[in-house]
This record gives C-alpha cells, structure tokens and sequence, in this order.
C-alpha cells in the first residue's frame, strides 16, 4: 500500500509539472522557468529512448540554449544541447535538438550529433531526417574504396604499450608493439590519429602524446609506406619517437 501511494506520489508531481507548464503557456512567456525546463529534460529523454533507441541512457542533461516565444501563436522555439552515456559500453553522446511548442505538443528536429551518435544511428539503421547533411559537420573525409594507415613500428629492445585514438574518437583503445616488430592501424576516414605512452623509464607516468598523419593506401599493410618508429634515446633513460 504504502509503494502505490509513493508511487502515486511521484506521478502527481510529474503530472502537475507538465500541466502546470501547459496551463502557464497561455498565460505569457515560460521560457526562463523550471517548467520548462522540466518538461524540455522530459521530452529530450522520451527521443532518446523512443525514437533514438537507446533502452537505458544514463545521466540524460539537457540544457536550453536558447529559447523564443510567440505571443500571437503562443509557441515556442528551444535550441537544446542533450548529452547522456550509453549504459553497456560507456560511450558519450552529445547532439542539439531544436524543439517547436505549439498547442500543447511538440515536434524536433536534430542540429547536431556527436561521431558515437551518428555511429549509432548508421549501426542501428535509424533514420533521422538531416541525418546526411549531418555528416558534413565532420572534419574527415569518408575513403569509398581504401584506408587510412598509420604504421608503427618499435626499435626498442622491450615491447612498447601506448593508447591511441583518431581524432574523431572520444574513447582511448589501449594497444602495444612487441620488441623489434611493427603494427598498422587503419581507418576508413582521414582523421588523424592520436598516440599517448609513457616515454621514460623513471618512476611515475611521463605522458607523451602524438598527433600523426596516415597514409592513404588500398590494402592494409605496411609496404612501402613510410611511418613512425619508437627508439631508445643514447643514454637509454627514455623513448623517443621519430617519423620515416
């Protein structure tokens, strides 16, 4: 008894936050108002969850950048920046919405998507309209029919652990070359790739980070392309990294 009045509870209140709005929104302008707020956050995360597929984001925030409103159609027009983390592999989403108010209802439209959420959509196969043009907010250039390689290769009498990410990542993958060996790592657009290792042998971590440029190829491997190469320093206190 005591679980359904708490419940009851808690739908009262979300009920009233909503209808409060609603009612508010023929009285003038809501924009700076908790209830908006409230029922932009609510919305953001119903898109989310419904129409973007995702069953259990964490840590939905969405932040109103802008708002305008039309007294003589008594509707609004919301620009929001929506981030959250996906609940198994952790990933960070970020995306702005535009939401139009009118009548008691809303519509939206997608401005802006982060790399992991158009990735989701592509994995996912959801349509988003603009999804396209979406595409060209992206600083790389997608390669139909090769790669993008970044050869490395470890001169070094010890095997080399490293992280790295392409610019287009937000998550670091961890990674190594063993002693005197040689690794490539591809992609199917031209973002460049950042490489970070600890480049001393002295007690702590001396990060040490890289932006590399790759070489567009039509296989994966390394013949004859030039690339880059740890080594000891002459003193072999530490690791240097070079380019061919």
């Amino acid at each position: 008894m005591l679980n359904k009045l708490i419940k009851a509870s808690f739908l009262g209140i979300f009920l009233f936050l909503n209808l409060n709005f609603i009612k508010s929104s023929a009285a003038g302008n809501n924009c700076n108002t908790l209830a908006m707020q409230k029922y932009i956050n609510d919305q953001a995360r119903n898109i989310i969850i419904d129409d973007w597929v995702f069953p259990a984001p964490i840590g939905v925030d969405a932040n109103i950048e802008s708002c305008q409103y039309f007294s003589g159609e008594n509707a609004y027009l919301v620009r929001t920046i929506v981030e959250w983390t996906g609940p198994l592999e952790g990933r960070y989403y970020k995306s702005e919405v535009k939401f139009t108010i009118e009548n008691n209802t809303y519509s939206w439209e997608l401005l802006m998507a982060n790399d992991n959420l158009r990735r989701h959509f592509f994995e996912n196969a959801i349509w988003i309209k603009g999804l396209e043009a979406l595409a060209d907010q992206s600083d790389s250039t997608s390669l139909d029919n090769g790669y993008y390689l970044v050869c490395i290769r470890n001169k070094v009498n010890n095997e080399i652990k490293f992280s790295y990410r392409w610019t287009s990542a937000d998550e670091w993958e961890n990674y190594s070359v063993e002693k005197k060996g040689g690794i490539w790592l591809s992609n199917t657009s031209d973002n460049d790739l950042e490489l970070e290792f600890d480049s001393s042998f002295a007690d702590g971590y001396q990060k040490t980070i890289y932006n590399l440029e790759g070489k567009i190829t039509q296989t994966q491997n390394c013949n004859n392309i030039s690339g880059y190469y740890f080594k000891m320093s002459n003193d072999g206190e530490s690791i240097n990294f070079y380019s061919d």
